[in-house]
C-alpha cells in the first residue's frame, strides 16, 4: 500500500471495535452415531500493555482476563468459551458452557430427544461440585471430573451424581462403606486406575487448543474497555476456528 497510504493504529482500532461480532454458526455433526468427548479449561488473557509503567509505578495490580472454553476433543475446534475477569471461578462456567457446546453442535439438552448419541464432558478437579455432577446427569452428560481425595460418598437428598462419581473412581470394587475407611494414597491409586480406563488423558486436547490459540492470536489483547475486550477476544475465537475448516479443506484437496 505504501508507508503514506497505510491506515494508522487509531484508525485500525477504529475499525476492529465497530466490527459486529462473528459467529461461526453451529458445527454440523456428520456421524450422529459417534461418542461426543468434550473438554473443558480455562486460562488467562494479558490485558493491554500499555500503561504498565504507570502500574509499576503506583504499585497498581495488573491482573488478567479469564478465558474458559470448552473443546470437541475430536475436532479440536472451539465450541464454546466464556471471559470474566480473574476473580471469577472457572467451576461456575460449566453449565453454561455446556449448554452452548451442544448447541453449538446441534444436540438436544434433552436426553430423551437424542438417538443413540453418547456426550462426555471432561475436565479437571477445578470443575468438581456437586452443582456440575448434578447439572451433567441432568442433561444426559457423562461428567468425568476427577472428585477430591478427601470426597465423601455419604450423600442425603434426591441427587447423588457426585456420590456415585465418587464410589465409582474410588471404589474398585469396594462398597461405600470401605471407601470411608481407606486411605488417601489408595484413593488415588484407584483413582489412576479409573483415569485410565475412561481415557481421561484426552483431557488434555484443551491445553494443546490453548497453546495453539495463544501462538496463533497471541496472548494479549489491546482493547481496554471491557465490551472491546469481549468483542476481541470472540473474533479471535471465531478466526481460530476459521483457520483450522481452512486446513482441513487444503487437508482433503491433497
Amino acid at each position: 500500500m505504501g508507508k503514506e497510504n497505510a491506515p494508522h493504529y487509531s484508525v485500525i482500532c477504529r475499525r476492529l471495535n465497530g466490527l459486529v461480532k462473528a459467529d461461526s454458526g453451529k458445527i454440523d455433526v456428520t456421524n450422529k452415531n459417534r461418542t461426543i468427548r468434550m473438554a473443558v479449561d480455562g486460562t488467562g488473557m494479558i490485558p493491554s500493555t500499555r500503561g504498565e509503567w504507570l502500574r509499576h509505578k503506583w504499585k497498581v495490580k495488573r491482573g488478567f482476563i479469564r478465558l474458559s472454553i470448552m473443546v470437541d476433543a475430536d475436532t479440536k475446534k472451539i465450541l464454546a468459551f466464556v471471559i470474566t475477569e480473574e476473580t471469577v471461578g472457572e467451576s461456575h462456567q460449566l453449565p453454561s458452557l455446556l449448554d452452548a457446546g451442544l448447541y453449538k453442535l446441534g444436540i438436544p439438552r434433552d436426553p430423551n430427544k437424542r438417538t443413540t448419541q453418547i456426550v462426555i464432558i471432561l475436565g479437571d478437579k477445578g470443575y468438581d461440585s456437586r452443582k456440575n455432577f448434578s447439572y451433567c446427569r441432568k442433561l444426559g452428560v457423562k461428567a468425568l471430573i476427577p472428585v477430591r481425595v478427601n470426597a465423601n460418598c455419604r450423600a442425603s437428598g434426591i441427587d447423588r451424581a457426585r456420590t456415585e462419581a465418587v464410589i465409582e473412581q474410588f471404589g474398585d470394587g469396594h462398597t461405600s462403606r470401605e471407601i470411608l475407611h481407606m486411605l488417601k494414597d489408595e484413593r488415588r491409586e484407584n483413582q489412576k486406575k479409573w483415569k485410565k480406563r475412561k481415557d481421561y488423558g484426552s483431557r488434555w486436547l484443551v491445553e494443546i487448543v490453548f497453546s495453539s490459540f495463544k501462538s496463533t492470536m497471541g496472548e494479549s489483547v489491546m482493547a481496554i474497555k471491557w465490551p472491546y475486550i469481549i468483542r476481541e477476544i470472540s473474533n479471535k475465537v471465531n478466526v481460530y476456528n476459521w483457520l483450522l475448516d481452512v486446513s482441513e479443506d487444503a487437508m482433503n484437496s491433497v
